[in-house]
């Protein structure tokens, strides 16, 4: 089941863009620990994610994000190999709101770190192009009947001049009978600057029992001379699925 809206703002409304980009919440950071499931009998892809501590899942939301974005640098990586397999089973959404994929960010640059050539790299940036990526590893979540849940994300920059852009994605695989079957994207911090326009797209979930739902959506956002900042146009979208 999939729900549409639209709504357009006024064009007197001011808002902060750095204040929409953290809401309300009612969940704070994982509280990971060192239990590992008994998988027996094994494929390569599910006994890489059966090393991942068990975590529970239920919400994903903005202030998720943030506290998992302050500490992303500490959290074991995720080889490229593994990042590679897990979006063999990606989900793509339907839907009219933009969405890039920046699985391709993080590859171009652990091949460049993989070859030493990063460094270089940075020294011949220029606007537009990705800086920094790195993807890593969460958890993992029992979600009934023979399936795991893999939580992992990617976190990305690019050069620090406009148009600017940065985030942090995450991707829940889901398994049964340890094989992959789906990979959607159920949380994004992404936003992008290039004045006089920003650009805010959230994306939060909630997982109850076998139901998983995403929420997508899409802020434009006018940057004015004055130093108001004015949502032009927001779309919102909202996915329902059944593991």
């Amino acid at each position: 089941m999939i729900k549409y809206q639209t709504t357009r703002l006024l064009p007197e409304a001011n808002f902060s863009i750095w204040g929409i980009f953290f809401v309300s919440f009612s969940m704070s950071i994982l509280a990971c620990q060192n239990i590992k499931f008994e998988t027996g009998e094994e494929n390569p892809l599910f006994e890489e994610i059966s090393n991942f501590s068990e975590i529970d899942i239920n919400i994903i939301d903005s202030i998720y994000l943030e506290n998992l974005e302050s500490k992303y640098q500490d959290i074991p990586d995720l080889n490229s190999a593994t990042v590679k397999e897990l979006f063999e089973g990606y989900n793509q959404p339907e839907t009219e709101i933009y969405q890039y994929e920046h699985i391709s960010d993080f590859l171009k640059i652990d091949s460049l770190k993989g070859a030493d050539s990063h460094e270089a790299y940075t020294q011949s940036l220029d606007i537009g192009m990705i800086r920094d990526a790195k993807a890593f590893k969460i958890g993992i979540a029992s979600l009934g009947n023979d399936k795991k849940g893999a939580l992992w994300g990617i976190w990305y920059s690019s050069y620090e001049a406009c148009p600017y852009y940065h985030g942090l994605d995450l991707y829940l695989s889901v398994f049964e009978n340890q094989k992959l079957k789906r990979t959607f994207k159920v949380g994004s911090n992404f936003s992008s600057v290039d004045p006089p326009v920003a650009v805010y797209n959230p994306i939060s979930s909630t997982l109850n029992g076998s139901e998983l739902i995403i929420k997508l959506e899409s802020n434009e956002i006018d940057l004015m001379e004055d130093g108001r900042e004015e949502i032009v146009k927001n779309q919102t979208q909202i996915n329902d699925y059944q593991l």
